[in-house]
């Protein structure tokens, strides 16, 4: 039985192999550094991380975002089907703060989908033509998620 196809639009893995790729050939041009010693600091970087979640550590990546883990309190749960009540334990939980300059340069990362944006705006609107927006239309994207419209200087 043949496999199915997956579609073009769902997301790509990128996983450790291809991502110490794609490092060792941006580096290979300003530094002599093997794919070997590539992946064991990945590797290294990936083990620190846990470790340092683990002992509950904040992990802050400046411009792009903060780790941490937060203590999720013990609760009590009613499983539906038999109606017990039963108690669930305290556990240790990630927590992930994404900074503003990795969301806008995720959402405006795609030229095609900037493009749609701008052509889908009403007239009225200004169009988008650069990150300089003000406070309060940043502050209502993060809340609700609209779209975020930048005015023109």
């Amino acid at each position: 039985m043949a496999k199915p196809v997956k579609s073009n639009n769902q997301r790509k893995l990128v996983s450790k192999k291809i991502l110490t790729d794609r490092i060792s050939t941006n580096l290979s041009k300003n530094h002599s550094l093997s794919k070997i010693q590539i992946e064991t600091v990945l590797s290294e970087l990936l083990e620190e991380t846990k470790k340092a979640l683990i002992k509950g550590e904040e992990l802050r990546f400046p411009s792009y975002f903060s780790v941490k883990t937060t203590l999720q309190a013990a609760r009590v749960a009613m499983n539906l089907q038999t109606k017990k009540k039963m108690s669930i334990p305290a556990k240790r939980v990630p927590k992930l703060k994404r900074f503003l300059l990795l969301i806008f340069s995720l959402l405006f990362s795609d030229k095609d989908n900037l493009a749609g944006q701008v052509k889908n705006q009403p007239k009225h609107q200004p169009r988008v033509s650069n990150l300089e927006c003000s406070k309060q239309e940043i502050t209502a994207f993060l809340e609700d998620g609209r779209k975020l419209t930048v005015p023109t200087t």
